[in-house]
């Protein structure tokens, strides 16, 4: 059984590790979509290198335009999300196994359980869903348009296309940055939901903010990061405003699931008060946040 060291470890570093690895698999999907889209293109009508403007073009950009979203859910895009959707069962897990090693009783399994297949469900709607169609699909219907109804160069069109589909050197393609987001936000909520809701039933107090730091990682995150916080300074942050990354819905409840906004790689974990280092604890007896009894303050050595 590994140790609660190599638990929160694990539990950090996947909130990273999982949405990266959709991201390898969505940029290797990204290709086989291109040159099934590219078949597709190949039934414009062209003429002299251009794409010829009729109503006939217009009318074949609809089912170019359905037949890709068939190309895409018959990809393996669909089953890398598929992979990617199953690992918050497995965090879930990891998750369990660290309130275990603190003695702790999962009690409202029925919530914890609706909770994680909402996520699931969620994640997958977004990645898979309409809203992919408005990222993926409508914009690639609308640059067909454009060219068949400015008659455009056959080689920009399909060199736009590849741009959007794949990317260049200078942007990533759209699908991939479409996904990167939505999985690392997902995630990384859903596992943190998961933390909270269990941490709250049992009646935790102390958090440690942790998840390492990036070369863009934001001052909100660098100024928390491996620190030890009361949960009533940790409400607090929730009142902040305008920082940057920071998630609309974020209020005092919310904090202790968006953390530090959006592509947010860092946890509150939930922290025995005895785990606490001395000057945190007399911090927050000195403001008020925490009132422990004498027995605790004799454990504590205060």
């Amino acid at each position: 059984m590994p140790t609660l060291e190599k638990i929160i470890k694990e539990k950090v570093e996947r909130l990273e590790s999982v949405p990266n690895n959709l991201a390898v698999s969505v940029k290797k999907a990204q290709k086989d979509i291109f040159n099934e889209v590219l078949d597709l293109l190949g039934r414009l009508d062209r003429k002299d290198g251009a794409i010829v403007m009729s109503k006939q073009n217009l009318i074949l950009i609809d089912e170019i335009t359905l037949k890709t979203k068939k190309v895409v859910l018959g990809s393996d895009y669909v089953s890398a999300v598929q992979d990617f959707v199953n690992e918050f069962d497995t965090q879930a897990t990891i998750t369990t196994d660290f309130f275990e090693k603190l003695d702790v009783t999962i009690t409202n399994e029925a919530l914890t359980e609706q909770m994680l297949k909402s996520a699931k469900k969620n994640s997958a709607e977004l990645l898979l869903g309409t809203p992919m169609d408005a990222q993926f699909l409508q914009p690639i219907k609308g640059l067909l348009d454009d060219a068949v109804s400015s008659g455009a160069s056959w080689a920009k069109t399909v060199g736009d296309i590849q741009d959007f589909v794949i990317g260049n050197d200078k942007v990533d393609g759209r699908l991939l940055r479409y996904s990167k987001q939505i999985a690392s936000d997902s995630f990384a909520t859903a596992d943190r939901a998961y933390t909270n809701v269990v941490a709250d039933d049992a009646g935790f107090e102390w958090y440690f903010y942790t998840g390492g730091l990036l070369e863009d990682s934001r001052e909100f995150c660098v100024e928390r990061n491996n620190k030890y916080f009361h949960y009533k300074e940790v409400e607090k942050w929730g009142t902040l405003k305008n920082w940057q990354g920071r998630m609309p819905n974020t209020d005092p409840q919310t904090i202790f699931i968006t953390c530090g906004g959006f592509n947010c790689k860092h946890s509150l974990i939930p922290q025995s008060v005895f785990a606490i280092p001395i000057t945190d604890v007399k911090r927050n007896i000195a403001n008020g946040n925490y009132k422990p009894s004498d027995a605790i303050m004799k454990q504590l050595g205060i």
